[in-house]
């Protein structure tokens, strides 16, 4: 389920489609038929259920119509529980054995510790819990960075990703590609390297799926996804003139702007037809966005307040972040961050002296002042 790449253009914000495993609304008393009146019928609670080798889970539907599912996980040792609803509503898990992957479950698996889950059926009661298990946590793969996007003239899609933090492409983890119309998914691709070029889009708006898939146990995946906005088509050609006589002229415009994890996405978009040639990230304005949400959050905060800040992508601030903490010592800034590997918790304190503090080129490095205020190994 994991982490929001749900945004050619950046799955970001408001434009999205969710892609993969999306939260439906399921009603644990839903009517399924009508028997004789009054008397309601109902499906058969999930049988069998077992934790795989992985953590992901197994259980059989004994109905023999395919059925939604809702999952509850929870952590025994820490009390805390989840729900988490698995859409498959179109096909729905189909009569007999069914199994849903670890990855798709990790917002209930967020500590180590001893766990169990219980599976609801379309409008069936809750089933038996499942036999305990022990879970240790593992991390999380960085958010997937899309740094360019383009379509040529045979409206075939050129994606190259990276992945930020110490991991080894081949090795850690590798990249999957999965093309969607609307969706429905249409084509997915494999690959080793930080490239992908061969989706060929149709005349539709379409939407890519990126996920950089864990190869080792102890870590699990995320994603990212790119759009064409809905209404827009592919290129048919490179051409400075089209078909209509247009002698273009082109110029980048923002499609979507900037978010603290995505970069703008802009369109070179010809000034008097508006026919778009090829989409790009605008380089670090995601950087830039979440410093302007830092400093907007300290800003805001209410008097004697906590803010915490939390990034996979950034191990730096803008000395302009530093500068209002410096006009608000009442406010206490907990930051929360990722650096090959590891993930580190700082405390700024409220009031904290911040006149020995020296910006480079502009920058605070988090590793710096980790140096003032330790951080912790989270």
């Amino acid at each position: 389920m994991k982490n929001q790449w749900k945004k050619l253009a950046l799955a970001v914000g408001c434009s999205l489609l969710v892609l993969g495993q999306v939260p439906v609304t399921v009603h644990a008393e839903e009517t399924v038929a009508t028997v004789q009146g009054d008397a309601k019928a109902k499906y058969l609670a999930a049988t069998n259920l077992e934790w795989t080798d992985d953590f992901g889970i197994k259980f059989t539907n004994p109905n023999s119509d395919p059925l939604s599912v809702i999952v509850y996980i929870k952590n025994v040792t820490t009390g805390d529980s989840t729900r988490i609803a698995i859409d498959d509503e179109k096909r729905g898990f189909a009569s007999g054995e069914n199994t849903i992957d670890a990855d798709d479950l990790q917002d209930g698996l967020n500590d180590s510790g001893d766990y169990y889950f219980r599976v609801q059926l379309g409008g069936a009661d809750l089933s038996d819990p499942s036999p305990t298990k022990s879970y240790t946590k593992r991390e999380q793969l960085p958010d997937v960075n899309v740094e360019s996007f383009s379509v040529d003239e045979n409206k075939v899609a050129h994606i190259k990703v990276t992945l930020p933090g110490n991991y080894v492409l081949g090795v850690d983890y590798e990249f999957e590609y999965e093309l969607f119309w609307k969706d429905i998914s249409l084509e997915v691709s494999k690959s080793k390297g930080d490239t992908c070029d061969d989706l060929k889009l149709s005349d539709e708006y379409h939407t890519v799926k990126i996920t950089a898939k864990s190869l080792k146990k102890d870590l699990y995946k995320n994603s990212a996804a790119v759009i064409l906005p809905e209404g827009t088509k592919a290129p048919e050609t490179h051409s400075n003139t089209s078909t209509n006589g247009c002698n273009h002229d082109y110029e980048w415009v923002q499609v979507n702007p900037a978010t603290a994890t995505e970069d703008a996405l802009e369109a070179y978009t010809c000034k008097h037809c508006g026919r778009v040639s090829e989409y790009m990230k605008a380089p670090n304005t995601a950087y830039a966005q979440f410093n302007k949400d830092a400093i907007s959050a300290i800003d805001k905060a209410a008097a004697n307040a906590t803010v915490t800040l939390k990034t996979n992508m950034w191990v730096s601030f803008y000395d302009s972040v530093i500068d209002m903490m410096k006009k608000r010592p009442d406010v206490t800034v907990v930051v929360n961050y990722f650096y090959k590997g590891t993930r580190y918790v700082m405390t700024i304190p409220a009031g904290a002296d911040l006149s020995a503090l020296q910006a480079s080129e502009g920058y605070y490095g988090f590793r710096y002042l980790d140096g003032f205020f330790p951080a912790q190994v989270n």
